[in-house]
């Protein structure tokens, strides 16, 4: 169970932390608060050594494909999971579960245009590979 969260450059939250989660616990706000954007980084935190979450998170708002210019696609595909659609800015989620494990999960865009996420940050700091970098 989720006990804390901590979101930087992620969709509409440059930064934001929240402690004190429950076995139930009730969000609320009104339309583009974010309600919707902190269930989906809770979503990519908690498959943090899965690279496909990222792309199922995009079709499950409803992108399934790109039409155009490779070149192009991250705009699309990738973009609009960042913060003002900073890529340059990496997308940070943190979290700390009930039993005070920490977890991290980063994303960031390379150059090329494909989304990198890098190394569980609890596999490392336990000593397990982490197999480096994956890539979207």
């Amino acid at each position: 169970m989720l006990k804390r969260v901590a979101i930087r450059g992620f969709r509409c939250f440059d930064k934001l932390e929240i402690d004190g989660f429950s076995r139930i616990t009730v969000v609320t706000g009104g339309n583009c608060a974010g309600k919707t954007a902190l269930l989906e980084a809770a979503f990519l935190l908690t498959g943090r050594s899965n690279a496909e979450v990222a792309l199922k998170l995009t079709g499950m708002r409803g992108i399934t494909g790109y039409k155009g210019p490779p070149q192009d696609a991250h705009s699309v595909l990738w973009a609009p999971m960042f913060y003002n659609l900073d890529t340059a800015r990496p997308i940070v989620i943190e979290g700390q579960d009930s039993s005070d494990t920490h977890h991290k999960v980063v994303y960031s865009l390379a150059a090329e245009g494909l989304l990198t996420l890098g190394p569980a940050a609890d596999a490392a700091r336990s000593g397990e590979s982490t197999g480096g970098q994956r890539h979207l």
